[in-house]
């Protein structure tokens, strides 16, 4: 299950109780605490939104301190909402952990088998998904927004992960974190049919006003199981980004705002 907790006075959503996740951290990051200021207020673990770099980096330092793992050891990707997945190891590792430019380009989800690695997705809104094999040693984190989970980015995670490792489907944890849930997420009529479409009916809400809502989680959810994932091993967060002031949300802030972090670790 996800619980909340605080590490060093940082707000974390935290796995805890999750049998098999012995030495592997999953963890969601939150806005409260931090040092940036004004639109970003918070915890803004972006380089990449026009924030004070010195401000994003000591936000970095202060979860990297929260979760005991060393910015240097982190991986993270230039996301831009597609579907590619990449393997990650030891020449990886620190990509992405003290700029923007040096992360993995074009890339929305990393799988890694190599301890002491800690991946990362940067989310304000979009769902962050995160996902273990107990028993191959090896870890994904996925970004998914609705152009990403349209294009299938949860499925061929959690196959890259059992292609590189060896993982069987059905062993895999998954773990969806805070992103911007049905109450909030009212698309264009394309898009809700795009998702009825791929997805079923149940992934769509609609208020008989012309207004379509996308339930992203159950989406994903959806994804995982057409991949062969055990629905008992998916957890999810029940909170919305977009409605209170605990995360930052680009939809609630006008496009302007903060990111905050998923990120899975393996001593």
């Amino acid at each position: 299950m996800l619980e909340k907790t605080h590490y060093h006075g940082t707000p974390l959503l935290v796995a805890r109780d999750v049998r098999g996740l012995d030495g592997i951290t999953v963890a969601f990051s939150a806005r409260p605490g931090g040092v940036s200021t004004g639109e970003y207020r918070g915890l803004n673990v972006s380089y990449d939104v026009g924030d004070e770099a010195g401000r994003v980096g000591a936000n970095r330092k202060l979860l990297a301190e929260a979760l005991g793992v060393d910015v240097d050891g982190w991986v993270l990707g230039r996301q831009v909402h597609g579907s590619t997945v990449a393997h990650v190891g030891p020449m990886e590792r620190g990509r992405g952990g003290r700029d923007h430019w040096s992360g993995l380009p074009r890339c929305d989800g990393l799988v890694t088998s190599t301890p002491g690695i800690a991946l990362g997705v940067l989310t304000a809104d979009c769902l962050p998904l995160l996902l273990v094999s107990p028993g191959t040693r090896s870890v994904a984190a996925i970004h998914a927004g609705w152009r990403g989970t349209i294009a299938g980015i949860g499925a061929r995670g959690l196959a890259g992960l059992a292609r590189w490792s060896g993982a069987e489907p059905a062993d895999v944890l998954a773990f969806i974190g805070p992103h911007i849930m049905a109450c909030c997420l009212v698309v264009r009529l394309d898009v809700a049919e795009a998702f009825r479409r791929k997805f079923g009916d149940e992934v769509v809400e609609s208020d008989g006003g012309g207004a379509f809502r996308l339930d992203l989680a159950k989406a994903c959810a959806k994804q995982l199981e057409s991949e062969g994932a055990d629905p008992a091993k998916i957890y999810y967060s029940d909170e919305c980004t977009c409605c209170g002031l605990d995360y930052f949300s680009y939809r609630a802030s006008g496009g302007i705002t903060g990111r905050q972090a998923a990120i899975v670790y393996m001593d």
